[in-house]
């Protein structure tokens, strides 16, 4: 039986009425229900029952007040804005947000609380943060070159952009247009990264768009997959020998070879051995002998003791100490790289050959970081020590993990022994006597 309905409040068109629930001709109690139409909740129509009909007018009366107090917010909006709000509304509506939600989400990022900010003046801001740095002796000037150098290419594309205004979308299109290398492209990714951080540090964005892409968003960006593991090139002991054997008859090759057997038994990296002169090593330390690796060159100026093995002695036997041990005395300069691609011609590890244009090209059989790969894997067959490698190699702590994902390729169950077993065969011709060390 239908109770008899009641309007509240008045003039509201929200009714009230008794309901009774029945089955089977019992009765189990009654309530009161509260039905709200369509045309007042905007959507569907609304009915809610309570126990008392003390209940069900407060909830009425809540509902009729805060429509009122809507209401006459609506007195201060334009026509324009009305009708703005009632398209908008069922857009809203439909993908399962309200209008304060969307507001309280976008106005942060249309203007955040640092204030719209050109690209420009951020990068001019780090900058000038990068400077100071480098004055310090914090950084490297060819640091800061090449980040300004990177900077003013992304400036070239997007000049006075705001960065509220540099959105995913766009940030994508701009490296899926880019003309160049993988590795080129994932450099300047990284840089446009850095600069998008330091702004929303500042406050500037409220979101650093390149630090939520995707996967398949990156590789987008990058042209590859972007955690894929570098090649990894490692040399058996019987390429190694050859190789070294090589270098000492090769005129030219006398200057690297030194270098050359620090990266290959020692774990020296390619950046810090041009580094090195012969006042780093240490050939009567108390535990044996060792070179040191300073914060003048160290990545990341972690020093560290390299020991050197015996048959790594072996073979510095036979470096001309007349020769300097040091190839660069700053960051960014080449020399280093141009006499290893020079070996590397002789050597038949580069292969020159002109394209279809009558152009020079070269075409490299020698892998990036053969020598420390090799190093890094023969060493840890050796000793079963990841914490022992990873240190002598320079990894950070708690780093092991890349040892096991890039150098254990291809290394059986003695090789390291072999490997490390790798010694001269010296003839009058080859040996150059050293100085008695200080």
């Amino acid at each position: 039986m239908k109770g008899k309905v009641h309007e509240y409040p008045k003039g509201s068109k929200i009714k009230i009425r008794k309901k009774e629930y029945r089955s089977g001709g019992n009765s189990f109690g009654s309530g009161w229900q509260v039905d709200i139409s369509p045309k007042i909740t905007g959507k569907k129509r609304d009915q809610s029952t309570f126990r008392t009909l003390e209940e069900a007018k407060s909830y009425a009366q809540r509902l009729w007040t805060n429509r009122q107090i809507a209401g006459r917010g609506l007195q201060d909006l334009s026509e324009k804005e009305i009708a703005e709000l009632m398209l908008l509304a069922p857009r809203v509506r439909k993908a399962g947000y309200s209008l304060q939600e969307i507001v309280e989400f976008a106005l942060p990022r249309m203007k955040p609380k640092g204030g719209k900010k050109l690209l420009s003046e951020a990068i001019s801001e780090l900058l000038e943060i990068k400077q100071r740095d480098v004055d310090a002796g914090d950084s490297s000037q060819v640091t800061l070159n090449d980040f300004r150098k990177r900077t003013n290419y992304i400036l070239a594309h997007f000049g006075d952009s705001y960065l509220t205004d540099l959105d995913k979308s766009a940030l994508i299109g701009f490296f899926t247009s880019l003309k160049s290398s993988n590795r080129n492209r994932n450099n300047i990714l990284n840089t446009f990264k850095h600069v998008l951080a330091f702004a929303k540090d500042e406050g500037y964005i409220n979101l650093n768009e390149l630090a939520t892409l995707t996967e398949s968003e990156k590789r987008k960006c990058v042209g590859r997959k972007p955690n894929k593991v570098a090649d990894i090139c490692i040399l058996p002991h019987q390429k190694v020998e050859a190789f070294l054997n090589q270098l000492l008859e090769l005129p030219e090759g006398r200057l690297l070879f030194p270098l050359y057997v620090l990266k290959l038994f020692c774990g020296v990296r390619a950046d810090e051995a041009p580094f090195l002169t012969w006042d780093d090593i240490n050939f009567d330390a108390t535990n044996g002998p060792e070179v040191t690796i300073s914060d003048r060159f160290a990545k990341g100026r972690r020093i560290r003791q390299v020991p050197i093995p015996e048959n790594a002695m072996k073979w510095l036997s036979l470096a001309d100490r007349s020769l300097p041990l040091q190839l660069q005395t700053r960051k960014g300069d080449r020399t280093w790289e141009y006499k290893r691609r020079a070996i590397y011609i002789k050597l038949g590890f580069i292969e020159l050959y002109k394209d279809d244009k009558g152009k020079q090209r070269t075409k490299s059989q020698a892998m990036r970081n053969w020598e420390r790969h090799t190093f890094a894997s023969h060493h840890y067959e050796l000793h079963g020590d990841e914490i022992l490698t990873s240190r002598i190699i320079g990894h950070t702590q708690g780093r092991a993990d890349v040892l096991f994902s890039h150098y254990r390729k291809d290394v059986r169950t003695g090789h390291g022994e072999k490997y490390f077993g790798i010694v001269p065969k010296p003839t009058d011709s080859k040996i150059v006597k050293m100085p008695k060390i200080a």
